[in-house]
């Protein structure tokens, strides 16, 4: 019977483990971060403390889980430490030092007298601590997705359970305070962090390892649930009770982060990261593509820049798309929409993005409207197609309006070719045709 309960706890932590790795490298890191938190582990060891020690055994296990939480994140933070500080045999010897922090917080820990509240208490203010201390983690795209492999995944599937079999199997032994505070070691977020360090690099580690306090949540409430559900509702139903609560947490992080809630909020409040860049989409030539049929360049459907952008990983930057259109085919009504959304954002640096037969307009236009003197605004464009031209100005171009929205005084600049031009300036190369753009050729487009 016991050979039988080990083989079914290793084989249900193998491909619990695999199973979540699979879902962990198919997202950003943002999210992998956050599912880090989801109760996997801690749920196997939780319920086979119940199924071999009874229900309040595991309901006094969960406590001690709680107070792990802290002991979790220690951990974290201490690989995150020793990340930035080794420069040989980084992977080691951030596990190592990991490992010893998460083992001496967990000896202090142990012989306290917790109760539910000081339990919840020592956790909440420990995630909220680590959010805090990791608000400056860069977040950054994966690229390209890790291969998973049949090795890969067996090799985090066997340590994985190899550390949840073992926990359980010592719980009678060494306590429920003991067992509750092991229950609560990374044995799957560790494998993954290995990965994620070794396959990709430290700078998307630690884009991973920003989200995980948030995900830890997840991990507290659980426990709290298995502490109130186990003994009322016995390990199976209590165990799906508190799988629910779990569950509905990780939805909803996802439903504000989906929805940008929290970025509304802090619109609202005032609370928003100043370093981002707000890019403003009016189309242009910058945002259009070679149409084969007619011979000639037309406005994409929708803009690529945020794309683009967003492949550089590492720029924090929020998009509004006014509309995609020709130049000279922007309205008064359009003029007038760009104008409200640089009053209205909540940041100070902003990048506009038009064409070039507007450029000069666009930015006469905001230096006469704008009431707002506290932004920097640079405005640029391009004379072929930031995709699917080679070679384009379009990404340099895109690069030093960057640069100078971040570094500039408040004010509106034109950016171009690599210098900052006056409106005025602006104005007199698109006359002599500096920008490929002549326009003497066309009708004069009025000034809104």
């Amino acid at each position: 019977m016991m050979d039988s309960i080990f083989f079914i706890k290793f084989i249900v932590a193998v491909f619990s483990v695999v199973g979540l790795s699979v879902i962990f490298e198919k997202i950003n890191p943002k999210m992998a971060g956050v599912l880090s938190g989801y109760p996997i582990a801690t749920a196997i060891a939780l319920f086979f403390f119940g199924f071999e020690n009874g229900a309040d055994f595991a309901s006094n296990s969960a406590i001690f889980n709680i107070v792990g939480n802290a002991t979790f994140l220690v951990f974290i933070y201490v690989y995150y430490r020793a990340s930035r500080f080794f420069n040989k045999n980084v992977i080691i010897a951030s596990a190592i030092s990991a490992i010893i922090g998460y083992l001496v917080v967990a000896y202090v820990l142990q012989p306290i007298d917790f109760n539910l509240f000081s339990a919840l208490l020592l956790s909440t203010l420990a995630i909220v601590f680590f959010i805090w201390l990791f608000r400056n983690i860069r977040d950054i795209q994966t690229g390209n997705k890790i291969k998973l492999t049949a090795a890969s995944l067996f090799s985090r599937g066997v340590f994985s359970g190899a550390v949840i079999v073992a926990v359980t199997s010592m719980a009678n032994v060494i306590g429920p305070e003991w067992a509750g505070l092991l229950s609560a070691f990374p044995s799957t977020t560790l494998p993954l962090m290995l990965i994620v360090h070794y396959k990709y690099t430290t700078l998307h580690l630690h884009a991973l390892i920003k989200h995980i306090p948030t995900g830890a949540f997840s991990l507290l409430l659980y426990s709290s649930a298995v502490f109130y559900a186990y003994p009322i509702f016995g390990i199976y139903l209590g165990t799906v009770i508190a799988y629910a609560i779990a569950t509905i947490f990780i939805i909803f992080v996802y439903f504000v982060q989906s929805k940008r809630f929290i970025f509304k909020c802090g619109k609202i409040l005032g609370m928003v990261d100043k370093s981002r860049i707000h890019f403003i989409m009016t189309g242009g030539t910058i945002d259009s593509h070679y149409d084969r049929r007619g011979d000639s360049v037309v406005p994409n459907k929708e803009s690529v820049i945020p794309e683009f952008i967003k492949s550089l990983e590492y720029i924090k930057a929020d998009f509004t798309e006014i509309c995609i259109k020709d130049s000279r085919d922007l309205t008064k009504n359009d003029f007038k929409k760009v104008l409200e959304t640089v009053e209205k954002s909540p940041y100070g640096r902003i990048v506009i993005t038009i064409g070039t037969y507007r450029l000069d307009k666009m930015a006469k236009y905001l230096e006469e409207n704008l009431k707002r003197n506290d932004q920097t605004v640079v405005l640029t464009g391009s004379s072929t197609p930031l995709i699917g031209f080679s070679p384009s100005e379009g990404p340099l171009n895109l690069g030093h309006a960057l640069a100078c929205a971040q570094t500039f005084t408040h004010g509106i600049y034109i950016s171009f070719n690599g210098e900052i031009l006056s409106q005025k300036e602006i104005a007199q190369i698109i006359k002599e045709g500096g920008l490929a753009v002549m326009h003497h050729v066309f009708p004069e487009v009025p000034v809104y």
